[in-house]
């Protein structure tokens, strides 16, 4: 059932509410309310009094407390927080999931099949999507067809060294070489290589992506036991 929440209910106390639509209209018999949530007017009381209120009428009130990896508050502003910053093994841990964006796969500049490493370029479905930091991230990556996630190395920038002016979304896929312009596809972020930096040769920015390379494989090597 969906509650319209109007003026009337917005007026009543936590008592009324739990009395009135809690119990009278909803029949609730166990209510678990988190640590830091409060209802009824003005947010004027609390747990134990929820609780005390839920005896009186044969409601079960029981309390969900924090949870915190690592010590950390989970909300959407610290997983924001730690996105825009590279921190996507923190984000991660506090989603329960691995971060991704999806879109289609459209033509790129074609920069990294020359220098030996040819990259899905991807054009995100949704433009509201907040992407992490610019930077090298070892990836999995999800493609109509293949049961089992991909792995691959995706960059985030502007490819300073070819002093691109736009974001794209690049992605090489390990031991890939099928063309799949125009499909769907979806990239989760496991973990952070580095950030992007400019090279002054592309001699060097070749040198650094086979690096890159091994450090995704490495990163990626405990996939198929999670």
């Amino acid at each position: 059932m969906v509650l319209n929440f109007d003026e009337n209910m917005a007026a009543l106390t936590a008592r009324e509410f739990m009395q009135r639509i809690l119990k009278e209209r909803l029949n609730v018999a166990q209510l678990v309310i988190g640590y830091d949530n409060k209802f009824g007017h003005n947010r004027e009381e609390g747990f134990e009094d929820y609780q005390r209120y839920g005896k009186q009428m044969g409601i079960n009130v029981t309390e969900a407390p924090q949870f915190a990896p690592d010590g950390e508050h989970i909300s959407s502003s610290a997983i924001r927080s730690h996105l825009q910053e590279g921190r996507i093994t923190q984000a991660n841990a506090l989603l329960g999931y691995d971060y991704s964006i999806a879109g289609q796969v459209v033509p790129g500049f074609q920069e990294g099949r020359k220098m030996g490493f040819p990259t899905a370029n991807l054009l995100v479905d949704n433009a509201q999507k907040l992407l992490p930091q610019n930077g090298v991230y070892a990836t999995l990556v999800e493609l109509d067809g293949f049961e089992q996630p991909l792995k691959g190395m995706t960059n985030i920038g502007n490819r300073p060294t070819f002093n691109g002016k736009g974001i794209t979304i690049e992605t090489n896929i390990l031991d890939f070489s099928a063309d799949i312009y125009g499909q769907n596809m979806r990239v989760s972020f496991v973990e952070r290589i580095r950030p992007e930096v400019r090279f002054n040769s592309i001699d060097e920015l070749k040198t650094k992506m086979k690096a890159d390379e091994q450090s995704a494989r490495s990163m990626l090597a405990h996939v198929a036991k999670r």
